[in-house]
């Protein structure tokens, strides 16, 4: 077992290098390729995120945002809190969070099918099965992981104000540890979708010893990738806002981003706002895909490989 691995360490490194500024870009090249799939992909998610807003005004959630807002800086009393989330209706925020996890499943493997595949499979690239299956167990591995390294930061934070390290000095040191130790994990771990779309499978080690040997590369490509989405989103979301009344560059206006309530959230300009806003956010999404599917791509071209291997 140990020789299998050694050699496929070996493969690892032998896998031609990547362009971080054109991994960050890839979308508008896919996007020339298959319009179609982008025009489709894209228009999904707006109408999932017009679904999304429904079911979160049924639920009461946006009337707590507006009351919250409402109190300003003043702190709320237990009874404040208490009677804010008891208003909430937990059947519907429990659907909700269901349909929004098996869509997010769906969506992003039908995406991962397509950008690093070129399959499309079941309604318009929807469907569940072994693919979907994968990606949610990968999700909950990651996640798990995730959470618990910060339940074991505060761990070790509550050890050292124990041990009688002052607390000033201890608590920066164990965030920035953490944050540094975040970052790492979530470049680490960013190939899991493609790897496990990939290869049929999801093993966490695959997915490290994809990244590992140019890590930097691809934290390069996320983070300008990150950038371009932040300043396209600002373009947009203002725009939007500017149009439909709900600008969050102002206060008046941006409190109208939350209908009060679900008959409210039926109003025109919140469902054609929330879809158009949906609509991009879906491309920004694909954006975040292409860029891993483009490496994973770009580390093999014209190479022989064997998926179980590699």
């Amino acid at each position: 077992m140990r020789d299998i691995d050694s050699v496929n360490q070996k493969v690892y490194l032998m896998l031609n290098k990547f362009s971080p500024s054109e991994a960050s870009v890839s979308v508008f090249e896919f996007t020339k390729l298959h319009p179609k799939f982008v025009l489709r992909y894209s228009l999904i998610y707006g109408v999932f995120q017009v679904v999304s807003v429904l079911l979160l005004a049924a639920t009461g959630y946006f009337g707590i945002i507006r009351k919250m807002a409402a109190m300003g800086s003043a702190t709320p009393s237990e009874q404040d809190i208490l009677s804010v989330f008891s208003s909430l209706n937990w059947v519907v925020v429990a659907i909700t969070f269901i349909v929004s996890i098996a869509f997010g499943t769906m969506v992003m493997a039908m995406a991962l099918r397509k950008t690093v595949n070129n399959q499309e499979i079941g309604f318009y690239g929807l469907t569940w099965g072994k693919d979907e299956n994968n990606l949610l167990f990968a999700m909950f591995i990651v996640a798990i992981i995730y959470i618990g390294s910060f339940f074991a930061a505060g761990l070790l934070g509550g050890i050292l104000a124990a041990a009688g390290i002052a607390v000033e000095y201890a608590t920066p040191v164990v965030m920035a540890i953490v944050t540094v130790a975040m970052i790492w994990f979530v470049v680490a771990v960013s190939q899991y979708g493609v790897i496990s779309i990939a290869n049929g499978r999801f093993k966490l080690k695959e997915v490290m010893s994809e990244t590992k040997p140019q890590f930097w590369s691809y934290m390069g490509a996320y983070v300008l990738a990150f950038i371009l989405a932040m300043i396209a989103s600002l373009i947009i979301q203002g725009s939007l806002g500017a149009i439909f009344g709900m600008s969050t560059f102002n206060p008046e206006n941006a409190k109208n981003l939350f209908p009060e309530s679900f008959v409210a959230a039926l109003r025109p300009n919140y469902i054609l706002y929330y879809f158009c806003m949906g609509t991009f956010s879906g491309f920004i999404n694909l954006a975040f895909v292409c860029v891993g599917s483009y490496a994973y791509h770009k580390k093999r071209e014209g190479m022989q490989l064997d998926t179980n291997e590699v």
